[in-house]
């Protein structure tokens, strides 16, 4: 959590159910205002959308999938491998991350694309 409080921008690319089911519905959060946006080419023809993190949406972000996923029996109501699946996936990226990014490096990236594509 130290690493992707330091985060200035993490794309997250899903499809548009996936977010709102992941994110938190009650409490003040950020996450419900983030729009998503277009991620460009296949991702983008397949119904997926881009939604950009700060560091502190990240850390909700992350904080709410791992209490919901790994919380408990009191927590794992609904769905919890969908959480565990989400904070699964980002974790090994932030990981990863190891220092400042340069002005030419893209911001680090997660897709989580369970579409099947059409022939």
């Amino acid at each position: 959590m130290t690493t992707a409080t330091g985060v200035s921008a993490f794309e997250l690319v899903v499809t548009p159910d996936l977010w709102a089911r992941t994110i938190p519905s009650t409490g003040n959060s950020s996450l419900r205002d983030l729009e998503g946006s277009d991620p460009g080419g296949d991702l983008s023809d397949r119904g997926l959308e881009l939604y950009t993190l700060s560091g502190s949406q990240l850390v909700n972000y992350l904080n709410h999938n791992r209490r919901l996923g790994y919380g408990g029996w009191l927590q794992q109501a609904g769905t919890p491998e969908v959480h565990r699946r989400v904070y699964d996936d980002i974790t090994p990226v932030i990981e990863q991350i190891d220092g400042p990014r340069g002005e030419e490096e893209p911001a680090p990236r997660v897709v989580l694309d369970d579409t099947v594509p059409e022939p």
